[in-house]
C-alpha cells in the first residue's frame, strides 16, 4: 500500500532563497550607537565623510551587472543605502544593470559581444567564463588580484582554491564570491523520534538503514497510522541532489577517481550502479517517497511541512524548513556524521567550487584599478562585517561592550549582491555575525558541515574543455538514474548501454581529455592541492 501525504502550501520568498546561497560580509563606522558620546559620534561621521569626499574627489564610478531579483528596501536599485556605504568607504560610486534572473545568462553573452559591456559582470557558470576568455572578451585580472603592493588584503585574504575553476596557466578570469560556507550540506536527523525509538546515531551503512527503516515502520509520530517515511529525497542536477548526496558519499562515487588508468566522473563509477541499486532498494520499500521525478526543492519542502520525514540533507542553517521556528528548529532536528563509506573510511560530501559565482572584468573596462579598490575594501576587516551584516546604523549597531547587534532591517538583505566577490572569510568574528540571526545549534551544524566536506581535487583543477560545450552527457546520466531508481530499468541488464550512451553523447572526448591532462601533470597539480 503506498502512503499518502498531504501537501502543505508554503511561499518561500526570494529574500529567504537567496540568504541560502550567500551570508558573508561588513563594514563599520561611528555611529551615535556605539560611539561613547552623541558629539563624539558627530565627529567621527564628519571625519569620516570628508576622508570620503577627498577620495570621490580623486576616483570615480563603476558599472556592474547583476542578477539581482529581490527588492532593494527602502530605496531603488541604484539609490540605496549600501552603494552609499561603499561609496563612503572607497570613494567608488557602483551603478548597477540587472537584466533579470530571466535568461540572464543569454544577456550577459549579448552585453559581452555588444563591445560596451559594464566594468565587471556576475556570472556563476566557471564553463561559461573560461569560453569568453576563450573568445577574448575578458581580463586577465591575475596580475591585479595578485597584487600585494596595490590590493594587499584581496593578494592574500582570497582562498587560492577559489580561482582554480576559472584560472588556466598563468590567467585568472574572475574574481571569485567564495562562499564561508563552502561546504554547505550536513545529514539531518529527527533527534525526537531517535529518541522515542531508542535509537543511537548511525556508525555503518547498516546502522543507518535500520534507523530509516526503524523510521519508516515503527510510528515515530505515535499517530497509529502507517505514513512515515525513513528518507526525503529530491532535488535535480544531479538527481536526488538532497537525501543522495549522502549514499553517494557512502557507495564512495561523487568524486572523479583514476580507474584503470582513466580518469573516470563519478557519474560513470562502478560504484554509481551500486548506489543505484541501494536507492532502489529504499524506494522498493517505501523507507524513500519513490516520487523523486517530480521532486524539485519547493516539492520536498511542502513534503517536509507534513513533519512525515526523518532524515535528509540539507543546507547547514536549515532555515529553509517550513513550520519551524529558526531559533527552535535544534529542538526537533540534530545533525549526524555521515556514515564510513564502502572502503571503511569516514563518509564526505563532496564539492568541485569553493565559490557561489565569480565577477569577471571585461577587456573593454578601463576602470579595472576602480573595480579592484572596491574588491579590496571587500576582503577588509570592515568590508567583511559589510557582507555578513549590512551597513552600521540601520541594519545593525554597535552596543556598549563594541558588540554588533541587529538594526532595524531584515536579516535577509542584498548587500552583498553589490559587491560581485567575497574573501569567504570564517572565523570567530563572523560566526559572532551569524549569530544574530541563527540559533547556535545552526553555527554548530555550520561547523559540522565543514567537518563533513571536502574538494574534489581532481574536480577542482580540471581544465576547461571546450569542445563540450554541445555534449549532452547530463540528459543521459538524469534519464538513466530516474528511470534506475524508479524500477522502469533493470539496472544490471543495462549498465552496459548506459555506459555506452554516457561515452556517445561526449563522456568518451571528455575522459580522454580529462586523463591526458592527469598523465602530463594534471597529478601533480592535484597532489599538491
Amino acid at each position: 500500500m503506498f502512503k499518502t501525504y498531504k501537501i502543505l502550501s508554503l511561499a518561500l520568498s526570494a529574500l529567504i532563497a537567496l540568504s541560502a546561497t550567500s551570508a558573508c560580509g561588513g563594514g563599520s563606522v561611528q555611529t551615535e550607537q556605539n560611539s561613547p558620546s552623541a558629539s563624539s559620534a558627530s565627529s567621527a561621521v564628519e571625519a569620516s565623510t570628508a576622508v570620503a569626499e577627498t577620495v570621490k574627489s580623486k576616483l570615480g564610478e563603476i558599472e556592474i551587472m547583476a542578477d539581482v531579483n529581490v527588492d532593494v528596501e527602502g530605496g531603488t536599485l541604484n539609490e540605496n543605502k549600501y552603494l552609499d556605504y561603499i561609496e563612503e568607504q572607497t570613494g567608488v560610486r557602483i551603478k548597477v544593470q540587472s537584466p533579470g534572473s530571466s535568461s540572464y545568462t543569454d544577456k550577459v553573452n549579448i552585453v559581452m559581444a555588444s563591445g560596451d559591456a559594464p566594468d565587471a559582470v556576475m556570472i556563476g557558470s566557471s564553463n561559461m567564463i573560461n569560453q569568453l576568455a576563450r573568445n577574448g572578451v575578458l581580463t586577465n585580472v591575475e596580475p591585479y588580484v595578485t597584487d600585494s603592493g596595490k590590493y594587499p588584503l584581496l593578494a592574500s585574504r582570497m582562498p587560492e582554491a577559489a580561482y582554480h575553476p576559472v584560472s588556466n596557466n598563468d590567467s585568472i578570469w574572475g574574481v571569485p564570491y567564495a562562499r564561508f560556507d563552502a561546504f554547505t550540506q550536513v545529514t539531518f536527523v529527527r533527534k525526537d523520534w531517535m529518541a522515542k525509538l531508542d535509537l543511537q546515531p548511525p556508525a555503518t551503512l547498516d546502522d543507518l538503514y535500520a534507523i530509516m527503516k526503524a523510521f519508516t515502520e515503527e510510528d515515530p509520530d505515535g499517530n497509529g497510522i502507517d505514513d512515515t517515511y525513513g528518507l526525503l529525497g529530491g532535488g535535480f542536477n544531479p538527481v536526488l541532489y538532497y537525501g543522495g548526496a549522502l549514499f553517494r558519499a557512502i557507495f564512495d562515487c561523487n568524486t572523479y577517481q583514476v580507474i584503470e588508468g582513466e580518469v573516470l566522473p563519478w557519474q560513470i563509477n562502478p560504484n554509481y550502479k551500486e548506489y543505484l541499486k541501494y536507492m532502489r532498494k529504499l524506494a522498493d520499500e517505501e523507507i524513500m517517497d519513490s516520487d523523486i521525478l517530480n521532486s524539485t526543492t519547493q516539492v520536498m519542502m511542502d513534503k517536509l511541512a507534513t513533519h512525515k520525514y526523518g532524515l535528509l540533507t540539507n543546507f547547514w542553517h536549515a532555515n529553509q524548513f517550513p513550520g519551524y521556528d529558526t531559533w527552535t528548529i535544534g529542538d526537533e532536528w540534530t545533525t549526524i556524521d555521515i556514515p564510513k563509506n564502502i572502503k571503511g573510511e569516514p563518509g564526505r560530501f563532496s564539492y568541485e567550487t569553493l565559490s557561489r559565482h565569480y565577477a569577471v572584468i571585461p577587456s573593454t573596462s578601463k576602470k579595472i584599478d576602480l573595480t579592484m579598490t572596491v574588491f579590496d575594501w571587500v576582503c577588509s576587516d570592515e568590508g567583511v562585517k559589510y557582507v555578513n551584516l549590512g551597513v552600521p546604523g540601520s541594519d545593525y549597531i554597535i552596543d556598549e561592550e563594541g558588540k554588533p547587534q541587529l538594526g532595524t532591517t531584515t536579516k535577509f538583505s542584498i548587500n552583498w549582491i553589490f559587491t560581485l566577490m567575497n574573501p569567504g572569510i570564517k572565523n570567530e568574528d563572523t560566526e559572532s555575525y551569524l549569530a544574530l540571526t541563527y540559533p547556535q545549534s545552526s553555527i554548530d551544524w555550520l561547523n559540522h558541515a565543514a567537518e563533513q566536506g571536502k574538494l574534489d581535487p581532481i574536480a577542482v583543477n580540471l581544465p576547461y574543455n571546450p569542445d563540450l560545450i554541445q555534449a549532452n552527457i547530463d540528459k543521459v546520466v538524469e534519464e538513466y538514474t530516474s528511470q534506475a531508481i524508479l524500477g522502469n530499468i533493470d539496472i544490471d541488464a543495462t549498465w552496459d548501454k548506459y555506459i555506452s550512451d554516457y561515452m556517445s553523447a561526449g563522456g568518451r572526448q571528455a575522459v580522454d581529455f580529462n586523463t591526458q591532462w592527469y598523465n602530463s601533470g594534471g597529478k601533480e597539480i592535484v597532489g599538491n592541492s
